[in-house]
């Protein structure tokens, strides 16, 4: 590397500094073949409901959903509602788009969306892992302790490819050192995605998923019924979709 070479005889740099950067790998050219890097293009967001935002996308053109499903009703319901919400969802996804959906720790809402899961052949319902955001145990008096954990459903499609977590720590445990949804959507998207990979949240919230998929050159689109949450997404750089 001329560069390097030409540093050590400046005096800018000194001779192990310069051994260890030419032993080092090189990394993959991610420009195009101008040598031009790909224009991240910024997530957009519809403020209106799952429905309706579904309705928005054609059939087979997502390759990745990560979703934190709004469950507004009681567990009676639950069952209902999950088949609901999962079967509008599955609509765009592709035979080789993956799934994750993170929820509480309620048995009865991860029986639901597994139960949810089972009725669509073209999906498998591969494992439920735990996500632990750190931080001391605390308990309320007289109360039980406060759930400081969420669960991952895990669903890929039967052609998904493997996840491309080679050589990483993140590959046995994609979860750990996520001290936000955000971090954990982006280390998601990264295992499971390829620039320019269209990643969609139906029930987006304030926008993390999407702000992480633009952050990676893919491309985002989610939708919120709350205009709060929207403000809040517009702020992350996400743009309204009308």
């Amino acid at each position: 590397k001329p560069e390097i070479i030409e540093a050590v005889r400046a005096g800018r740099m000194t001779v192990n500094k310069a051994a260890h950067l030419l032993a080092q790998p090189e990394r993959e050219d991610s420009s195009d073949s101008k040598g031009v890097l790909p224009a991240v293009e910024p997530a957009r967001i519809h403020l209106c409901s799952v429905e309706k935002f579904i309705d928005t996308l054609r059939i087979e053109t997502a390759d990745l959903l990560i979703s934190r499903p709004v469950f507004d009703t009681g567990p009676d319901h639950f069952v209902a509602h999950a088949q609901h919400w999962l079967g509008l969802a599955v609509a765009p996804m592709k035979y080789t788009s993956r799934i994750f959906l993170v929820c509480e720790p309620n048995i009865d809402m991860v029986h639901a969306l597994s139960a949810a899961c089972r009725r669509h052949p073209q999906f498998k319902c591969c494992d439920i892992a735990v996500w632990n955001q750190a931080g001391p145990v605390r308990g309320t008096l007289g109360h039980d302790y406060r759930r400081q954990h969420h669960l991952i459903l895990h669903i890929r499609g039967l052609d998904a490819p493997l996840l491309d977590a080679k050589g990483s720590a993140e590959g046995s445990s994609v979860h750990s050192g996520c001290q936000s949804f955000e971090q954990l959507a982006e280390r998601l998207i990264r295992h499971c995605s390829k620039p320019g990979d269209l990643v969609i949240d139906p029930s987006a919230g304030p926008g993390e998923v999407l702000a992480a998929a633009a952050r990676l050159g893919r491309r985002g689109l989610g939708a919120t019924s709350d205009e709060v949450c929207l403000r809040m997404a517009l702020r992350k750089g996400c743009l309204r979709n009308e």
